[in-house]
Formats: structure tokens, sequence, C-alpha cells
């Protein structure tokens, strides 16, 4: 417990060291490293109103962090989807033989398959939704349910 504790406080504070989350992708994915599989951490924002979603930041183990700006339309099911699961709270955990992707995983990665391992956690702000971070599992190390539970903790201030 405690180590979740610490490990929570040092990601919340390299994130608030820095305007745009892709200047400390670098350092909060070697923070994670040891706790998490983690090979890639994408931060999404949505704009449901407008029907769009714009990849910000990606991170990668190994690589240089880089912003991002893929923007991609969405329609009114694919907001529908992400507008119900952005209030819950709920981490979602796809992995080797957990099945399809829920949903707003689908949505999310673009509609293509969910291959591999993934953590979703919605980010939500005072109006609704405003985005998700996305994290993707090293290729022989697949993430386990307990992870989105830290995940989960990692987003709670949201």
């Amino acid at each position: 417990m405690d180590d979740d504790r610490d490990l929570l406080l040092h990601v919340w504070r390299e994130v608030c060291r820095h305007l745009e989350v892709a200047q400390s992708a670098g350092t909060i994915l070697g923070l994670l490293a040891p706790r998490l599989p983690v090979e890639l951490l994408e931060v999404v924002s949505l704009d449901l109103a407008r029907g769009s979603s714009l990849r910000r930041t990606a991170g990668c183990r190994g690589a240089e962090p880089r912003q991002t700006a893929r923007a991609r339309p969405l329609d009114g099911p694919d907001c529908a989807i992400l507008r119900a699961w952005v209030p819950s709270g709920r981490v979602l955990w796809h992995g080797p033989g957990t099945g399809e992707a829920d949903p707003p995983l689908r949505v999310l990665l673009g509609g293509a398959p969910a291959t591999g391992s993934w953590l979703a956690g919605p980010l939500a702000g005072e109006h609704g939704a405003t985005g998700a971070l996305l994290l993707r599992a090293l290729p022989r190390a697949p993430f386990a349910p307990a992870h989105a539970g830290l995940v989960g903790a990692l987003l709670e201030p949201f």
C-alpha cells in the first residue's frame, strides 16, 4: 500500500511539473515500469460536442516521447459510447484470452483491433469527458487485472 502511495505521489508530482504531458511522458513511463509492464503511454483528448478525438501525446519505452496531433472524427454512436464510459471511471482491461475489446477501447483505438494487452482509463473534468489514458503492455508481459486497479488509483483525482 505504501508503495502504491509513493508511486502515485511521484507520478502526480511529475505531471504537475509540466504544462504538456509530452514533457513528462518519458519520466512517467520510467516511474510506472517497475510496477506495470507498460510499453506505450498515450493521452487522447476528447471533444464529444464536436465529435472528435485527438491523440496528443505518445511515450514509448526506449524512445523519446513525442507530441502528436492525430485528430480523428467520431460519429454519433462512438460519442455515445465514450460519453457513457467516461463518467463510470472504469478502467478497461484487455489482454490475450479476454475476447473482443470493450466498445470504448475499440473507439479509442480508431476501430482497429486491440492486439496485445491494453489498459484504458477515462479522464473527466467538470464538463464531462475530456480524454483517456491508454497504456499498451510489453509484448511478452500482458497486463493483469491488478494493474487496472493501480491505473484506476492513478486517475482517481479526475
